[in-house]
């Protein structure tokens, strides 16, 4: 594998870009490239296969959007660009980011994704899309029914690519990889890449560039981190209306471990008049998506929620993530707590600690070099 943490360029515009894409990265104000942009672009416009590593809000998403971008031609009346994530609501964000940075150009992307009438997407692939972003679940069943071409793929990107190389979607990862042709780039990218992701990669990249963070550089400085020690469960529930009756401000996500657990918090919430949402995997899709809107646009003050709104939310006001479970994995920890500090605001992480729980605050503290201090008992 080849490292190219040399090779850096500042400016966009110091980039071999059309003039039609520099346009759209212009209007959207976007001038100098993030530290992950400016090592990752040369090689991904040179069409090199490559895995990189950043955290979230970094601009690892604009940086293969924009490069696969440059590449599609659009005398080509067939998908040219595949994008796999593993949610509905990725797919839709990741379309409208392609959308609002082709501005310019006349390349088209539609999503395909599961939740919806299936008719609706083989309906949009009718109208020859440049480009596919969609979940693995969807995109095979498209291609195994024949009503999805991809001869014509020349890129093929795998985004939050740790989730997509797990247990529950690695086969559909590597079903959907028999269909391309043999010269396709690859690029994935993902905020943390364990071993595990790098081994099932290593299968079909081709000399590929990786660039990889080491621990210390995952940057969460921007995110004040807290725990409040709750004696039994239910006064998870006593904190959490505290805090919502002293927080003027800011948009906040609530992470619970379980669906069950997040219906629950939900309800106590409407039950104390404050506006809340609730988005996880049994929500159906139409639901999802308005909830979701309102919760962009503001309307929705807080968001209940799964590890399903961990990858991905792009919401800058977020200010307040409130872990009432603690996860029990280290990177999950970590995608949920980078849903804020994003593009250098400041963040506040706060965690519901019961006293079994206060050892995985102390392993989180030694392996993120961090502090989580306490703000409170109840």
């Amino acid at each position: 594998m080849s490292n190219l943490n040399e090779i850096r360029v500042k400016s966009f515009f110091d980039l071999k870009l059309k003039n039609s894409i520099k346009k759209g990265v212009f209007i959207n104000a976007m001038y100098y490239c993030s530290k992950i942009q400016s090592i990752t672009l040369i090689p991904l416009l040179k069409g090199r296969d490559i895995i990189y590593q950043s955290p979230s809000g970094t601009g690892k998403t604009t940086c293969y959007i924009i490069g696969t971008s440059n590449q599609l031609c659009q005398s080509i009346n067939s998908p040219q660009c595949l994008i796999l994530v593993p949610t509905r609501e990725l797919s839709i964000q990741i379309r409208n980011v392609f959308n609002v940075l082709n501005i310019y150009t006349k390349n088209s992307i539609t999503s395909c994704h599961g939740g919806r009438w299936l008719g609706e997407d083989l309906k949009n692939l009718k109208k020859n899309f440049h480009g596919i972003v969609g979940t693995p679940g969807r995109v095979l069943h498209l291609l195994q029914i024949g009503s999805l071409a991809i001869t014509k793929i020349r890129t093929f990107v795998l985004d939050e690519a740790d989730i997509l190389m797990n247990k529950n979607f690695k086969i559909d990862i590597f079903n959907i990889y028999r269909y391309l042709n043999s010269k396709v780039q690859i690029i994935i990218c993902s905020a943390t890449i364990p071993l595990y992701t790098l081994q099932a990669a290593s299968k079909f990249l081709l000399d590929p560039v990786m660039i990889l963070m080491r621990k210390e550089e995952i940057n969460i400085d921007k995110i004040k981190q807290f725990y409040i020690s709750v004696f039994i469960e239910e006064n998870k529930l006593l904190a959490l209306l505290d805090i919502f009756e002293t927080l003027l401000v800011g948009q906040v996500l609530i992470f619970c471990n379980t669906i069950r657990k997040a219906n629950w918090i939900h309800n106590k919430l409407l039950a104390n008049n404050f506006n809340v949402g609730l988005i996880h995997g049994r929500v159906i899709q139409k639901e999802r998506t308005n909830i979701f809107k309102n919760f962009r646009d503001g309307k929705t003050r807080a968001l209940v929620t799964t590890d399903v709104s961990s990858r991905g939310l792009n919401i800058p006001e977020v200010s307040l993530v409130i872990n009432y479970d603690i996860p029990t994995f280290k990177d999950v920890y970590l995608h949920r707590i980078g849903r804020t500090g994003r593009f250098g605001r400041q963040g506040v992480a706060i965690n519901f600690a019961k006293l079994r729980d206060l050892h995985n605050i102390k392993n989180l503290e030694v392996h993120f070099s961090i502090t989580i201090e306490e703000l409170v008992k109840f």
